[in-house]
């Protein structure tokens, strides 16, 4: 045995209680030992690769778990655990070994791991199998159709009830994945003999908001013992009316009642969306520059407020926040802009707003009105000294940046830019679309958007007209339902970024969506502007989701599960 690593004393207490576990079948205190060992990441890493070249089998096995325990600690050791499994898992055939090397590789967040978790899944051994249902959603990619979910799929199939269990609760709740082959996977096991694997495929259903769930779901709550915390997660995504009343006899203080209470009350949901915009447009009068956005995904419930566009950024539950704020949208944002203090400005563009070149401040303008998101007092008080500028382009420029942050101090001076005929081009209608303001809606009408110099008026009249901006939500939605309906694979979801005034539809949230860097728009594999989709369509919602699904064709198969 080789005890390398920063505490081989440790080390060798945690082989000394496996094989005490392996005589007693009682693992608490090698787990509780693993776990203290796993707190010194890089000496649970070098202490497991010292473990894995023994001629032990109970040693190897040891060697995995230090390398899974350290991988949950610490993310920098990760990569190194994973490729130590990834190699052992090559010429090791002892069972053991292999569940211990399969919990692992599913702690190590690598995709590396899933041609091995894809290979392990048709082990003889029902131990093997059932670690490696565990293991995959933690390896695998959100791909409906990757090796790591078809994985998943085939074990909801499996014999043995505890491994389409865990294979039906990773695909149906750890798994945003959706299709036909996943939602035909989780309506069989809603008929399972075993009861857990049941649960999990209902639950699964409920959260991709598949109508089937809902009587199954109301059997679950109904039961006499009471439902699981999970089974009110799932009423809470599903957010059916048909739940109200059976939902009504829990204790609204009991964990995750309350929150599926609301999600199914249309009086409280309609409420929640009135204050989500409320705490939307309180925080960006706040903290312009965080960038906030709403969206609503349909694997999860609620509403999301999300600061930036970058993978990671911040996210908050709007409905928590505002439980927080006691209810009250102003005290959320202010919370918000409490657990962020200042970000830095854009201060060498910011400077070249003031060069003695206009070109160079004409450019410079430009840059931060359109190219950047950012946004800061700084950059509001650049603008505001280029609408004096002397300049004409720069001057246009200062005004357009003021608009597409909704300054108000905008609203006269794009009055003036569009009273002149001359001055008027698509980014002007396109500032105009951003501020929504009713007061402009006399100046826009003047223009012609059947000439093509103007065609961006009537997407600017549709924005600043109350009247056709309430429509135009309540289409999207109806958007959202359709295309939902048809290809649910699809993951859609609305959006509305602080730079466009109206609805984005978005397909697919990556973190790292082949081809997409709009800083706007957001991580998402495709996006939409609803108006625009809806303009294609000619105004029918059922075609503007046709045009969708048929830009977007299914990998592996067509049509509703």
């Amino acid at each position: 045995m080789d005890d390398t690593g920063a505490a081989p004393a440790l080390v060798g207490r945690v082989v000394v209680a496996a094989r005490a576990a392996e005589g007693s079948g009682d693992r608490g205190g090698y787990e509780d030992l693993l776990r203290q060992a796993g707190g010194d990441g890089a000496g649970a890493l070098a202490g497991g690769l010292g473990l894995l070249g023994s001629a032990d089998a109970v040693e190897r096995a040891v060697g995995c778990d230090l390398l899974g325990a350290a991988s949950d600690r610490d993310e920098e050791v990760r990569a190194e655990a994973a490729t130590a499994l990834v190699g052992l898992a090559e010429g090791e055939a002892d069972v053991p070994v292999l569940r211990a090397l399969a919990a692992a590789l599913g702690r190590t967040d690598d995709r590396r791991a899933v041609p091995v978790l894809v290979a392990l899944a048709g082990h003889a051994d029902a131990g093997v199998r059932e670690r490696v249902a565990v293991a995959l959603p933690g390896a695998a990619t959100g791909d409906p159709d990757g090796p790591g979910v078809r994985a998943l799929v085939t074990l909801t199939r499996d014999p043995d009830p505890e491994v389409r269990n865990w294979a039906t609760f990773a695909l149906g709740f750890q798994s945003e994945a959706d299709g036909p082959a996943i939602r035909a996977a989780l309506w069989e096991r809603t008929g399972d003999e075993y009861p857990d694997a049941r649960e999990e495929g209902i639950r699964g259903l409920a959260r991709r908001r598949d109508p089937r769930a809902v009587p199954l779901l109301l059997e679950l709550l109904a039961d006499p013992e009471g439902a699981h915390v999970l089974t009110f997660h799932a009423a809470q995504v599903l957010a059916a009316p048909e739940l109200l009343p059976v939902l009504e006899d829990y204790d609204p203080d009991g964990t995750g009642v309350a929150e599926a209470l609301a999600a199914c009350d249309p009086v409280r949901r309609e409420r929640l969306h009135a204050d989500a915009w409320e705490l939307l447009c309180a925080l960006d009068g706040l903290r312009p520059d965080f960038e906030a956005a709403l969206s609503a995904s349909r694997p999860e419930p609620g509403l999301a407020l999300t600061l930036g566009s970058d993978p990671g950024s911040a996210q908050y539950d709007v409905g928590a926040l505002l439980r927080r704020a006691g209810g009250d949208p102003a005290r959320a944002a202010r919370l918000v802009v409490a657990d962020h203090p200042d970000s830095p400005g854009v201060r060498a563009l910011i400077g070249l707003t003031r060069s003695p070149d206009p070109g160079v401040r004409d450019w410079a303008t430009h840059q931060l009105a359109g190219e950047f998101q950012a946004d800061t007092p700084a950059i509001r008080a650049a603008f505001w000294e280029r609408t004096r500028d002397e300049y004409p382009d720069a001057r246009e420029e200062g005004i357009r940046g003021l608009a597409r942050r909704r300054d108000p101090r905008a609203l006269p001076l794009l009055l003036e830019l569009l009273a002149d005929p001359a001055r008027v081009h698509a980014r002007v209608f396109g500032s105009a679309e951003i501020m929504a303001l009713p007061e402009l809606l006399p100046a826009l009408r003047r223009y012609d958007p059947g000439i093509p110099r103007y065609a961006g008026a009537a997407s600017a009249v549709a924005s600043c007209d109350p009247v056709q901006r309430e429509r135009l939500h309540a289409d999207a939605w109806e958007l959202l339902r359709a295309l939902d309906g048809l290809r649910p694979d699809l993951a859609a979801a609305l959006f509305t970024p602080r730079a466009s005034w109206g609805p984005v539809l978005g397909l697919g949230a990556f973190d790292e969506p082949p081809g997409r860097s709009d800083p706007v728009l957001g991580p998402f594999a495709a996006t939409y502007l609803v108006v625009e989709l809806l303009t294609r369509a000619g105004g029918d919602l059922g075609r503007a989701a046709a045009l969708v699904a048929a830009e977007h064709p299914p990998v592996g198969g067509t049509g509703n599960p």
